[in-house]
């Protein structure tokens, strides 16, 4: 996963990741530290359904 700033660093494209798979915790610690430093991610050509999207955005609900 390669994650690179767009336009003065205020949003950043993720690439190199597929959101529809099972994603290891290291990897969601890595995008978590993306949220925490820009405004905004962009995953870019992502094929998901319903489901799948509610499944990665549960891994980013509240933080214990």
């Amino acid at each position: 996963m390669e994650i690179a700033p767009l336009s003065n660093m205020f949003v950043a494209e993720v690439s190199g990741i597929n959101i529809a798979e099972p994603i290891e915790a290291a990897t969601i610690d890595e995008i978590w530290s993306a949220i925490d430093r820009y405004a905004g991610l962009v995953f870019r050509d992502q094929q998901l359904s319903d489901a799948q999207l509610r499944d990665f955005a549960d891994r980013f609900g509240p933080r214990s």
